[in-house]
């Protein structure tokens, strides 16, 4: 592209999760490299990531900034990092509902709980839509890039092995008809879940709506402080806009910052702290999170 390019031409990528620093790797010019991630579908999603790296000169990011907002869009600024913003809190999140249902939830239980909280569809009728596959691709970058993350659900792979990808090959958490979009069962996803326990040795569950919501959403919280940390966004206001704006984030609850502060910070690092008790290191709230008690 480069080539075909004049000196001053932008070149902007819509990748969602490969950073930009890799992506530059071999460009004469890497300085006019800038990320603007757009959301599916395009035409309806409002948030665009203009994304930049060490190496993005100043005057291409306002460029992709202003060429976001003349179409209509609403830009956040994100730091270069694997996964940005929106998908280093969202995997994370779908990711989570796997481990539900390794535990013993019920899928419509799980999707349910999430229809309750505000979002307009539940993370694994979402995922089913979206690909499995492409989870576990996005996961696997970014289990690369944060340890903390915990790896990845064994019941991932093991639908993407059985090609149960979601809608489009008929079947992947849900089962579909042809034409048909309805939820039905899957005996295949069942039969999978199932083996799944059994070489985990865990011992399935009654797992309810409380502690579905905590896990699901709290992730994305823990995440988000994060990012914080690291100053992958630039202030709290941004990550709460690309929440509701990228992920359908229940729009009366502010933003996922926002949702965390009316709960408390002591009560959210209490609950992390008692989750990581229970599930492991991907709940342990971040350093800034823990200064952040008492405030």
């Amino acid at each position: 592209i480069e080539a075909a390019c004049g000196p001053e031409t932008v070149i902007a990528t819509n990748t969602s999760t490969l950073s930009l620093d890799e992506l530059a790797d071999g460009l004469t010019r890497p300085e006019r490299l800038v990320g603007l991630h757009f959301f599916n579908p395009a035409q309806r999603m409002p948030l665009v990531e203009v994304i930049y790296s060490d190496q993005t000169d100043p005057s291409v990011t306002a460029t992709a900034m202003s060429l976001a907002k003349s179409i209509g869009k609403t830009p956040v600024l994100v730091r270069n990092r694997e996964g940005f913003l929106v998908n280093r809190l969202f995997v994370p999140y779908l990711n989570e509902a796997f481990w539900l249902l390794q535990d013993g939830a019920d899928p419509t239980a799980i999707d349910a709980a999430m229809t309750e909280f505000g979002f307009a569809m539940g993370p694994l009728t979402l995922i089913d839509m979206a690909g499995i596959d492409i989870l576990a691709f996005t996961d696997a970058v970014l289990q690369d890039a944060y340890p903390h993350h915990g790896g990845s659900c064994p019941i991932v792979a093991g639908l993407v092995e059985a090609g149960q990808l979601g809608q489009k090959t008929g079947s992947g958490v849900y089962r579909y008809e042809p034409g048909d979009y309805t939820r039905y069962d899957s005996p295949a996803a069942r039969s999978i879940i199932e083996r799944v326990q059994q070489a985990e040795a865990v011992s399935p569950r009654e797992i309810d709506a409380e502690e579905i919501t905590d896990r699901l959403v709290l992730r994305m919280v823990s995440e988000a402080f994060y990012i914080l940390s690291e100053q992958i966004a630039q202030r709290e206001s941004d990550i709460d806009a690309a929440t509701v704006l990228g992920i359908g984030f229940p729009v009366f609850r502010g933003g996922v910052l926002k949702y965390a502060r009316d709960l408390g910070l002591n009560t959210v690092i209490d609950r992390l702290e008692a989750l990581a008790a229970r599930f492991g290191e991907r709940f342990e709230p971040c350093e800034l999170l823990q200064k952040m008690k008492g405030t």
